[in-house]
C-alpha cells in the first residue's frame, strides 16, 4: 500500500471516528467516548505522518568532459615558435657547445608570424656577433652566421666534434653583461613606445614576458641596462621583466 492510499485511509477513519464519539457524547458514553477521543489522536498523528512529503535526494547529473578547444592561430604560431627557439639552440649547439644566443628583434614572436627577418645575438660562437634565422612558413631552414671578419668561413655541422675536442673542460663564464647591452640597444626603441602606450592608457606596469626576453641568467644585468637608459623601475618578476611606470599628473 502506497503512502497516498494510507492517507486516504486514515483521512477516512478519522472522519468514521469523529461520527462515533459525536453518537457517544450524545448518548452519554464517556468512557467508550474517552477511547474514541483517544484513536482520533492517534489517526490524526499518522494522517499527520503521511502528509509529510518525503524528501527525494536528487543526484547531480555527471558533467561531460569539456569539449575539445580548437587551435586558433594564435596557438598554433605560439607553439612554432617555441620549436623554433628549441631548433636554433640545437643547431647552434651542434658547432659552438658553449655559445649563448639572445633574440635581436624587439617583437620576435610578431615578426615570426609575419614571415619577417630573424636575427639572433650571439657570445662565445668562435668570432660570430650575430646570425640570421632563416624560415620558410614558420619552419626553420638554417642559420647564416654574421662576424666581425666577413672572410670568416661559415660553420659546418662536422666541425662539432673537432671544436668540442678543443674546447677547455671548464666551460668559461658568459658575458651576460654584453648580451644585456646588445639586445637592450636593439630593442630600446620599441619598449620607450610601449612604455608610452601604457601610460598614455593610464597603466602602472609593463611587463616584458619571458618569450621576448633572453636567458634568464641576463634578466638582472638587462635591468641594470634598461635602468641606465631611463627607465626608473625595472625588476625581474616571475613571468618576465616589470617596469613601473610613472604616472601623468591628472588636471585639476
Amino acid at each position: 500500500m502506497d503512502r497516498e492510499k494510507k492517507r486516504r485511509v486514515a483521512y477516512e477513519v478519522i472522519i468514521l471516528m469523529a461520527l462515533l464519539a459525536l453518537m457517544l457524547f450524545m448518548n452519554s458514553l464517556w468512557p467508550i467516548l474517552l477511547l474514541v477521543i483517544v484513536g482520533i489522536f492517534i489517526c490524526a498523528l499518522r494522517l499527520l505522518f503521511f502528509s509529510v512529503a518525503s524528501i527525494r535526494v536528487i543526484e547531480p547529473l555527471p558533467q561531460l568532459p569539456a569539449p575539445p578547444v580548437a587551435e586558433t592561430e594564435h596557438t598554433i604560431i605560439g607553439k612554432a615558435f617555441g620549436l623554433l627557439q628549441q631548433q636554433i639552440t640545437a643547431k647552434v649547439a651542434e658547432v659552438y657547445p658553449l655559445a649563448r644566443w639572445i633574440w635581436g628583434n624587439a617583437r620576435p614572436l610578431d615578426d615570426f608570424a609575419a614571415g619577417e627577418g630573424l636575427i639572433i645575438l650571439l657570445n662565445n660562437a668562435g668570432g660570430y656577433g650575430k646570425a640570421n634565422v632563416l624560415t620558410r612558413n614558420l619552419i626553420f631552414i638554417g642559420l647564416t652566421y654574421i662576424g666581425a671578419d666577413t672572410n670568416l668561413p661559415q660553420p659546418e655541422t662536422e666541425m662539432a666534434d673537432e671544436d668540442s675536442e678543443e674546447e677547455p673542460i671548464g666551460a668559461p663564464h658568459v658575458n651576460y653583461g654584453q648580451l644585456a647591452f646588445e639586445w637592450v640597444e636593439s630593442c630600446l626603441l620599441e619598449i620607450n613606445n610601449r612604455c608610452n602606450e601604457a601610460i598614455a592608457q593610464g597603466k602602472v606596469i609593463l611587463l616584458i614576458e619571458a618569450y621576448e626576453l633572453p636567458n634568464p641568467d641576463s634578466w638582472l644585468d638587462i635591468c641594470q641596462e634598461l635602468k641606465h637608459n631611463g627607465i626608473s623601475s625595472a625588476d625581474i618578476g616571475a613571468d618576465g621583466i616589470i617596469l613601473t611606470l610613472p604616472q601623468q599628473e591628472k588636471g585639476s
